[in-house]
C-alpha cells in the first residue's frame, strides 16, 4: 500500500492562477463563518438527541512538518504554486503559508465532535460528499441545515496552505447489521501548478491510499482505512468515540491565540446560544468550556460583539429566561409548525430586529420591522419538522439568510409561502405589542398651546431653512465641437460700423428648493381615529409645494418608519398625492385654513415631524 498526495495531470488549455477562496463570502469574517459551519455540521450528525453534541477546538503548536501526513510534499507543492501565482494577493498568501510551514513547529487547529455518528463510509455516501464533491451534500438528518455542500470550503480559509485533513470513526447500518470504520484523508485546494518535470497539475489534491494507474478515476485515491492507519501520527487519527475531526494545517496563530479564542467564543455565543441554553450543544474552545451552566459567565469574560450583529446578545439572553408565546404557522388550513417567540418591548441598542433561530439551535438571521412604534428585542425559534424542512430549502450557502427572490432559482411555492406566513405571523404579533396606547406619555413639547384640542399631538419641527439649489444639467452630447476657422476673405467694402447687436445668451434656469417657515398659523398634527389631521395657514400664495412627514423613534432619531403606513391625504373634497412620506403637488392660498386628513393603514400612534418645502424658479 502506497500513501501519498494525488494531483491529476492538467490537460485543460486554461489555468486557475488565483486562489478562489480569497474572495469567498466566508472569508469576510472567517472565524464567525468557520465556527458556524463546522458546529452546524456536528449538530446535523447528532446521534442521541437526549444528550448534547460536544464540539472541541484544539490549537496544537507541537507538531513538526514531518509529523503532518505528506507534510514535506505539501510544502513542495506550495513552493511551486508561489512561482505560478499570477495574482499579487494569492502570491503573498502562499508565501505566508510557506513561512509557517518552514517554522520549527507548525500550528494545526483540530475541531472534534462527540455524540455524532461520524461520516458514513463510501464514495457515494456522506464521505464522498464531504471530502471529494463540491456542491453536493448528503443530509444526515431530514432537518439538517447544511444542504448546499459549499460550506466545506470554510476550513481551507483557516489553513494558510489551504490544506485540511478529515478523520472519522463512524457507525452505520446495512441490512440491519451495524458497521464501524476509522477513516483518514487529506485535501488541498490551491491553483494550477507545474511539477519539476514541467507537468501541469490540477489545483486540487487528495492525500490517501494512492493508485494512480486505476482506470476508475474515483479509485485512484482512497481514504486510509482501519488498520492501514497505524503509521500516521496519532494526532490525525480518530480512535476513541464515534465522531469526526477536521484538522487545518499551518494556521497563522503565532502570538494571536487569545484573539482567536475570543473570536471563536464570541461567534459560538452569538450563533448557538439557544442550542447551548437548551443543552443541545457543548463547546470547548482552547480549554474554555461553554455549556448551559457556564454560558452567562463566559459571556461576561470573553464576549466581544461582532460588527454585523443587529440585536444585543445581552438583551436576547435576558428575554430567553422569560416565558415565550407560541404562535402557530398555518398554510392552507393546516398547521405546518409554530414559532416559539420570546419578546420584550425594550432594546439597549434601540433597534427593531427579531432573531430567527432554526430548531437545531443555530441563529439564521435578523429581520427588521421598520413600522414598529418602539424598539424591541425578540427571538423567534422555528419549531416543527415540516416548517424547518421548507425553510431549509430557502437558506443561502452561508446559512445566514433566506433567499426568496433570486431570478435564477425556481423556488418551491410551498417554501415561499411558508416563509411569507412565518414573517407575517411574527411581524403581526410584534406590531401589536409595540403599538403606542392612547394614554402613553410621548414626551410631547408645546402641548400647553393646544390643550383644548382633543387627541394626540405629536411634535412639529421647523427644520433647516437653508435653500437647496438644483441646477439644470448640461447635455454634454449637444455641445458643439470647435470649428476650424475658415480662410480670411479678400479685402472688400468697409463693414457696417453699427451692426445689429447679437442677442444675449439665455440664462440657465436655476430651481431653488426652499423650506417654508413663514406661517400665518404654525402647522400642528392631531391624532384622529384613522390617521392624523394636519392644520396650518400660510402667509403667501404658493404652488408646487410638498409636506414631508417623518417619524421620530423612541431614541429621538428621525426615520421613515411612517412611510409605508400613509394611505391618502385629503382637504375636504380635494385629494393630494402622497408617496414616500411626502404630500406633494400642493397649491396653497394665502390665509386659508388647511385641515388635511392623513389616513393610515391602521390605527397607530407616532411622534412626527412635518416640514413644508416649495420650489422657486
Amino acid at each position: 500500500m502506497k500513501l501519498g498526495w494525488y494531483f491529476s495531470n492538467e490537460s485543460s488549455p486554461s489555468d486557475e492562477l488565483v486562489d478562489k477562496l480569497a474572495d469567498s463570502k466566508f472569508g469576510m469574517d472567517r472565524w464567525t463563518s468557520f465556527s458556524r459551519e463546522i458546529i452546524q455540521n456536528s449538530l446535523d450528525a447528532c446521534d442521541d438527541e437526549c444528550r448534547p453534541v460536544e464540539v472541541t477546538f484544539d490549537l496544537n503548536n507541537s507538531l513538526t512538518i514531518n509529523d503532518i501526513p505528506g507534510g514535506t510534499y505539501t510544502r513542495y507543492v506550495l513552493e511551486r504554486c508561489v512561482t505560478q501565482a499570477a495574482n499579487k494577493q494569492t502570491k503573498q498568501a502562499y508565501k505566508k503559508g510557506l513561512e509557517i510551514l518552514n517554522k520549527p513547529k507548525v500550528y494545526c487547529l483540530k475541531v472534534s465532535d462527540k455524540n455524532t455518528k461520524g461520516v458514513q463510509t463510501g464514495r457515494d455516501q456522506a464521505w464522498g460528499a464531504f471530502v471529494y464533491d463540491e456542491g453536493r451534500s448528503v443530509k444526515q438528518r431530514p432537518v439538517s441545515a447544511g444542504s448546499h455542500g459549499v460550506g466545506k470550503k470554510v476550513p481551507f480559509i483557516i489553513s494558510t496552505c489551504n490544506t485540511v485533513f478529515y478523520a472519522t470513526k463512524n457507525k452505520y447500518v446495512i441490512n440491519d447489521i451495524e458497521y464501524s470504520d476509522i477513516l483518514l484523508q487529506g485535501k488541498t485546494m490551491l491553483i494550477n501548478w507545474e511539477d519539476s518535470n514541467g507537468q501541469g497539475k490540477s489545483p486540487k489534491g487528495w492525500f490517501g491510499v494512492l493508485n494512480e494507474s486505476d482506470p476508475d478515476r474515483k479509485k485512484r485515491i482512497l481514504p486510509i482505512k482501519n488498520d492501514s492507519i497505524q503509521n500516521i501520527h496519532p494526532y490525525f487519527v480518530r480512535k476513541d468515540d464515534f465522531g469526526t475531526d477536521v484538522i487545518m494545517i499551518g494556521v497563522n496563530a503565532y502570538g494571536t491565540e487569545d484573539d482567536i479564542q475570543k473570536a471563536i467564543i464570541s461567534s459560538v455565543l452569538e450563533n448557538f446560544f439557544i442550542a447551548i441554553k437548551e443543552n443541545k450543544l457543548k463547546v470547548n474552545v482552547f480549554g474554555v468550556e461553554i455549556q448551559c451552566g457556564t454560558l452567562d459567565k463566559i459571556f461576561q469574560t470573553y464576549y466581544i460583539p461582532t460588527k454585523s450583529l443587529k440585536n444585543s446578545l445581552r438583551d436576547l439572553l435576558r428575554i430567553y429566561s422569560q416565558e415565550p408565546v407560541i404562535l402557530p404557522v398555518i398554510r392552507h388550513n393546516n398547521e405546518i409548525g409554530s414559532i416559539r417567540l420570546y419578546f420584550e418591548a425594550e432594546s439597549e441598542v434601540n433597534k427593531k430586529y427579531f432573531t430567527i433561530v432554526r430548531s437545531h439551535g443555530m441563529k439564521i438571521c435578523e429581520n427588521y420591522i421598520s413600522s414598529a412604534d418602539k424598539a424591541f428585542s425578540a427571538i423567534a425559534i422555528i419549531e416543527g419538522k415540516k416548517l424547518n424542512e421548507l425553510l431549509a430549502d430557502l437558506e443561502n450557502a452561508a446559512h445566514d439568510d433566506f433567499v426568496t427572490n433570486d431570478p435564477n432559482i425556481d423556488y418551491s411555492e410551498d417554501a415561499l409561502g411558508a416563509h411569507r406566513t412565518l414573517i407575517k405571523v411574527i411581524k403581526d404579533y410584534i406590531l401589536e405589542q409595540t403599538k403606542i396606547d392612547e394614554g402613553e406619555d410621548q414626551k410631547i413639547e408645546g402641548l400647553s398651546e393646544i390643550l383644548a384640542v382633543p387627541g394626540f399631538t405629536p411634535k412639529i419641527t421647523k427644520g433647516n431653512s437653508k435653500a437647496r439649489i438644483k441646477r439644470n444639467k448640461v447635455n454634454k452630447k449637444k455641445r458643439r465641437k470647435p470649428v476650424t476657422p475658415e480662410p480670411q476673405p479678400e479685402p472688400g467694402p468697409t463693414p457696417d460700423p453699427n451692426p445689429d447687436p447679437k442677442p444675449e445668451p439665455k440664462k440657465r434656469k436655476v430651481k431653488v428648493e426652499k423650506f417654508y417657515d413663514a406661517y400665518a398659523l404654525d402647522p400642528i398634527l392631531l391624532k384622529t381615529d384613522d390617521g392624523y389631521l394636519l392644520r396650518f395657514k400660510v402667509k403667501h400664495d404658493m404652488k408646487d409645494c410638498e409636506f414631508r412627514i417623518r417619524s421620530i423613534n423612541s431614541d429621538d432619531k428621525i426615520d421613515n418608519s411612517i412611510n409605508d403606513l400613509l394611505i391618502s391625504a385629503t382637504d375636504g373634497w380635494k385629494k393630494y398625492k402622497i408617496q414616500d412620506g411626502c404630500i406633494s403637488k400642493m397649491k396653497l392660498t394665502k390665509d386659508h385654513l388647511y385641515e388635511i386628513q392623513i389616513k393610515t393603514k391602521r390605527n397607530i400612534k407616532y411622534r412626527l415631524t412635518a416640514e413644508l418645502w416649495f420650489k422657486e424658479a
